[in-house]
């Protein structure tokens, strides 16, 4: 027997022994006070000539057993693994996404780098997917040897999902056996949530309360196209039984429980009634309500609701304002993060708000308009001449409205729905109607600076508007800009529908335009606009999707039978001030007989521009399907999809998109990190399966 001495940082010594029958040496160091166990030893061997081999920090292979059917938003921990094969402690890390840690022994749970020893035991956890039928990975590597643990949720195509609620804090009051139809009222959207009309033994859990009886529900079970044709809807009621605080709501269909969606339940807030417009008498009760909107205002406080009946057109001007609704006095009351206030339309009724009544040009009159923050509407119809909904101060909702606006008012700029703050939310909204024929004109647009928090427009259908050429969907924050020390945060647009034809244009409009996020040279960077999950159909010049400063990233979106009118292209990337940024797994499909870039890398305005990362650019561009048009270069796009995707659009349809199963999309799609952290469902809300497909719609 030889000894050899183990040299460990901070002259810290330790002895072991070794024989010389030439076989892979191994260590075992005791642990001292100080714990050193985790630092990597040098080992020095003091008798030459022992044939003794390299110490060996690669361990053998190891193998984690995969869980399918686990339960939703739940931390899912692994079998454990041993680690072998090393003779020297040796490195340990984590990877992943919902909060992957991993344990050695006894140890406590850490995602922090570190080191293990021969004979430890590991195990991993994550937190589950927040829906059905998603798979979650954390990979461990030990040693330069990895493996993955995966977690599938529970369901899968074909389970229910639940995508947003109007409300996100409404008052446990109002409801009682005496008095059943005065409890606050919440609507969710998703998808498959059962045959429409027909609840059977389904049924919403909110609060820890299941709702099996038929008179907990308003309006028709799983009704479709309220507002949006592709979603279905659940308008159900809060009862006295139902856990104040911080909950959720989750839906079961033949037995599957969905995702769930958060809802405060509080205790601070009042349910308030609107009925009519002719001068504000009343109470707010359901059997006295108000007849003006100006009495909730003057009466509201955080976590309030008010609903307004469909007895009415509600179309008088607010006393000191130029809007149907608004807010915007230092005396006007404002909402909390906690427990926002919201205007809300009854169930089964036509709650109508109409500003072209009143409305005219020189005071550019709007319909409802919010100055102080943290204000919600829903489930309104709204008529205007320019802003059917202003959202001008920060943490402001306009969700599942029916809207109408820019009718005829030409502008220096607004959109149907307008936001210009942080943190806004425009989902799940019908816009349309616009007639100004202005390009500045928008159906979503977000300007101002959103340097705290990103807004999201998500879920909305968008259609039947005459914006000219401009752009349906726009981030324009030329004018009202960041301050000093700010940046635009990621702004997010996914899971909408743009329709960018209509009888009375003379050109389509274009389908999402990036045309300035408050950058110049020698400013803080900002971060991505982040564009997924859309299907933009039968766009105009410079196509459905337009980027032409800071970062943008666009992936598995849809572009379908995109204009022939210009040489733009339809997905036009133009330098300008453009900083960098992704277009991948998208379908991009121009109209029949096209001759035009379905790519456009734009040196149109700068002859310099660098090309793209195939040849060290700064823009990462791969796996777009290309069809009908020319297909841009090897240089621009190195890997397209050049076959016909064999898809068709039905406007207004549940499912407005499909997809032949034999399409070259199927499967095709390329892994990308940016993508792959936020892409875990289709337009569909269904989940992607590990071998995706290109563009909106997975291909089954």
């Amino acid at each position: 027997m030889a000894r050899i001495t183990a040299t460990w940082p901070k002259h810290v010594w330790a002895k072991g022994v070794v024989n010389r029958s030439g076989k892979p040496v191994r260590v075992r160091v005791k642990r001292g006070r100080l714990n050193l166990s985790k630092e990597m030893a040098v080992i020095t061997y003091t008798s030459p000539g022992l044939g003794i081999t390299n110490p060996d920090t690669t361990p053998d292979a190891f193998t984690f057993t995969d869980q399918t059917g686990v339960t939703l938003s739940t931390v899912v921990t692994s079998a454990p693994i041993t680690v072998t094969g090393i003779s020297l402690s040796t490195t340990i890390s984590i990877s992943g996404t919902n909060n992957p840690e991993y344990q050695i022994n006894s140890e406590p749970w850490t995602n922090v780098a570190g080191t293990v020893q021969d004979q430890d035991s590991v195990k991993v956890r994550h937190t589950s997917s927040a829906f059905n039928g998603i798979g979650i990975d954390t990979v461990l590597t030990i040693g330069g040897v990895s493996d993955t643990f995966t977690s599938i949720t529970v369901g899968g195509v074909g389970a229910p999902v639940i995508a947003f609620a109007d409300l996100v804090s409404a008052p446990q009051t109002g409801w009682s056996a005496a008095l059943p139809n005065q409890g606050a009222v919440v609507t969710i959207w998703g998808r498959n949530f059962g045959t429409s009309g027909v609840r059977g033994a389904n049924f919403v859990t909110c609060g820890g309360v299941s709702l099996t009886s038929d008179s907990d529900y308003f309006d028709t079970w799983a009704l479709a196209d309220n507002p949006i044709p592709w979603l279905d809807s659940i308008t159900f009621q809060l009862n006295s039984t139902m856990t104040a605080g911080d909950q959720t709501i989750s839906v079961t269909v033949d037995s599957i429980v969905s995702n769930t969606v958060p809802l405060r339940i509080n205790t601070i807030g009042t349910i308030y009634f609107c009925s009519g417009d002719t001068g504000g008498t009343g109470t707010g009760t359901l059997i006295d309500p108000w007849t003006g909107a100006q009495a909730f205002v003057d009466a509201s406080s955080p976590g309030d609701v008010c609903y307004f009946r469909g007895s009415g057109i509600y179309d008088t001007i607010m006393l000191g304002g130029s809007s149907l609704f608004e807010v915007s006095s230092a005396t006007d009351p404002s909402g909390t993060a906690a427990d926002p206030i919201a205007i809300v339309g009854y169930p089964s009724e036509d709650a109508y708000f109409d500003a072209t009544t009143n409305g005219h040009p020189q005071n550019n009159k709007y319909c409802v308009r919010f100055q102080n923050p943290y204000w919600s509407v829903s489930k309104m119809r709204i008529s205007a001449l320019k802003r059917g909904s202003f959202m001008q101060a920060d943490f402001c909702r306009t969700v599942g409205c029916d809207i109408i606006g820019a009718t005829n008012i030409p502008s220096t700029g607004a959109g149907i729905t307008h936001s210009g703050a942080n943190g806004t939310k425009v989902l799940g909204n019908r816009l349309h109607g616009a007639r100004s024929l202005n390009r500045l004109d928008h159906a979503i647009y977000f300007d101002g600076c959103q340097g705290t928090v990103a807004s999201e427009a998500a879920y909305n259908y968008a259609y039947d508007c005459a914006f000219g050429r401009g752009p349906v969907f726009s981030e324009n924050h030329f004018e009202l800009r960041c301050g000093a020390g700010e940046s635009m945060k990621s702004n997010l647009w996914h899971h909408n529908v743009c329709e960018g034809d209509n009888t009375i244009n003379t050109s389509r409009s274009r389908g999402i335009y990036v045309f300035d996020v408050s950058w110049d040279l020698g400013e803080t960077e900002p971060d991505p606009i982040v564009c997924y999950n859309n299907i933009f159909v039968r766009c105009g010049p410079a196509g459905g999707i337009r980027h032409q400063n800071g970062y943008m990233h666009s992936f598995y979106n849809t572009v379908f039978e995109n204009s022939d009118e210009t040489t733009h292209g339809a997905v036009s990337i133009q330098e300008m001030d453009t900083l960098g940024g992704i277009l991948v797994n998208n379908a991009i499909h121009q109209e029949s007989g096209s001759t035009q870039l379905t790519i456009n890398y734009d040196t149109e305005h700068t002859p310099s521009m660098p090309d793209p990362p195939a040849t060290g650019g700064f823009y990462i561009i791969d796996t777009n399907s290309s069809f009908n048009g020319a297909v841009p270069g090897a240089n621009i796009d190195p890997n397209p999809i050049t076959g016909d995707p064999l898809m068709s659009y039905t406007a207004g349809a549940y499912n407005p998109l499909t997809i032949n199963t034999s399409s070259p999309l199927k499967a095709a799609a390329i892994a990308n990190a940016a993508a792959d952290a936020i892409v875990t469902n289709d337009f569909y809300l269904r989940p992607r399966p590990v071998s995706k497909s290109v563009g909106a719609v997975e291909v089954d």
